[in-house]
């Protein structure tokens, strides 16, 4: 929610009277009314600020589903059995303004972003719609009585770059906006601090509240972490936080990249999200702790418990691209079995345990390629199944995971991960049947266009030599 909109405003009309006060003062033209798509990227429409008010809060904005029949380069799918497909037509479906997301772009041309739920015609919601998934999910937490708490750190390279420069090199030696490797650096590079700072300003006014920004381990590799806030609020902030600072560093000739590993050579971008669980009743309680331990209760056991179990079910979810597991390789400062351990930056899970207050998991698989809206859903179907099960708690691994013997690993390939989540019961069980397929018809198309593709490896390593 904008910091312009009251929080505690619930009801749709005071909202909408916020609103219009936002649009007169600020002299907001236009609108963007987006949702995000299956790879988590903001899409829509701009919608005249008049339009928007007299139109579009009471019936929608109309357009086509080829947002959910097409794939991340808009080629469209070819299997007529899909949500969205040509057998179908390509109807109109509606996106719903959802009002508490309005925000003002400080750094747009008057202009205002907002979410919305995407409906089809008869009124049903988009069953295939990541917001859709992840808002079932919280009504099934909230039943149980557990309300989700979520923190997400994003990592990504900065290049000296334009898409157009991009494009005439072919995507070849790009410049990164540091030439050095220099984690937690704090010797101030002009031109790059110039970025930041208007970043985390315009960030700020927009309503994302950034906790910090860091040098990471790669040449142009920064990390930027979102405040923790309920589960449909912070997918929400992460895929606005993403076209932001695209959009940010654009103004500069710069250009972002989410891209799991953008270089063999250099560090991973990851997407960790920090996690903990209130009582609906006590909100302020976190219920991972146990005070006559002083440690972890037996929820947070439940929940590693189920985390870990489901791991491999939700891989895919979680690395949703073949690039994905280029990140997922030994020494990478992510997991690549299921393990846990108490603030160990080798295992999957990290149980950071200091106090009441702070007491969290920290899942370090995603990467910030991923769709936040799926991974905090699938975050949150792994910990529901573990408290539901009672599972166990498996054993702590201490020390270095990568090298240790015994541990199970997790899918390491796009077409493992596609299978163990179309076999998993746990999948079948909280999420819909369309969603799934649709989800998964979409991976295996991911999959296939890559077998297809001969890469410059290959040519390099067989041309002269086979």
């Amino acid at each position: 929610m904008s910091v312009n909109i009251k929080p505690q405003v619930s009801d749709n009309k005071e909202l909408l009277t916020q609103i219009k006060e936002e649009i007169n003062s600020r002299n907001v033209k236009m609108i963007s009314l987006g949702i995000p798509d299956m790879d988590g990227r903001y899409k829509g429409k701009f919608l005249t600020s008049d339009y928007l008010i007299s139109n579009a809060v009471k019936k929608g904005s109309f357009l086509c589903d080829i947002l959910f029949g097409w794939d991340i380069t808009d080629e469209i799918y070819s299997d007529n059995g899909l949500f969205s497909c040509w057998g179908n037509g390509f109807p109109d479906v509606y996106i719903k303004p959802d009002l508490k997301t309005f925000r003002y772009k400080p750094w747009g041309q008057n202009t205002a972003t907002m979410i919305g739920d995407l409906y089809q015609i008869n009124g049903e919601l988009v069953e295939v719609a990541p917001r859709t998934v992840l808002k079932k999910m919280i009504e099934r937490s909230e039943k149980l009585g557990y309300q989700f708490s979520f923190g997400y750190e994003l990592e990504f390279y900065l290049f000296k770059e334009t898409d157009q420069s991009i494009k005439e090199k072919d995507y070849r030696n790009l410049i990164p906006a540091t030439s050095l490797m220099n984690t937690y650096g704090l010797v101030e590079i002009p031109e790059v601090q110039i970025v930041f700072d208007e970043i985390t300003e315009y960030l700020k006014e927009y309503g994302i509240a950034v906790e910090s920004f860091m040098y990471e381990a790669g040449e142009g590799q920064f990390e930027m972490s979102v405040n923790h806030s309920d589960p449909l609020d912070t997918a929400d902030k992460v895929m606005l936080y993403k076209t932001a600072i695209r959009e940010i560093a654009a103004k500069h000739g710069l250009t972002v990249s989410f891209m799991a590993k953008f270089d063999e050579n250099m560090s991973g971008s990851s997407g960790h999200i920090h996690q903990s669980i209130m009582s609906i009743d006590s909100p302020d309680v976190n219920l991972y702790w146990d005070r006559s331990k002083q440690g972890m209760s037996s929820v947070m056991e439940n929940v590693i418990g189920g985390l870990l179990k489901t791991l491999p079910d939700f891989t895919a979810m979680y690395c949703p691209t073949i690039n994905s597991y280029s990140r997922l390789v030994t020494g990478s400062w992510t997991g690549v079995n299921v393990t846990w351990g108490v603030d160990n930056r080798t295992t999957a899970l990290r149980v950071i345990s200091t106090d009441s207050k702070s007491i969290r998991i920290e899942n370090r698989i995603p990467g910030a390629d991923a769709n936040p809206y799926l991974t905090l859903a699938a975050f949150m179907a792994s910990a529901l199944y573990g408290i539901e099960n009672e599972i166990d708690l498996p054993n702590r691994t201490d020390g270095d995971a990568y090298v240790q013997e015994g541990l199970t690993p997790i899918p390491l390939t796009l077409d493992k991960a596609i299978e163990v989540l179309e076999n998993s019961e746990v999948a079948h069980l909280y999420f819909s049947e369309e969603f799934l397929n649709q989800f998964i018809y979409t991976r295996k198309w991911e999959s296939e266009k890559f077998r297809k593709t001969v890469t410059e490896w290959e040519k390099k390593r067989y041309l002269e030599r086979v």
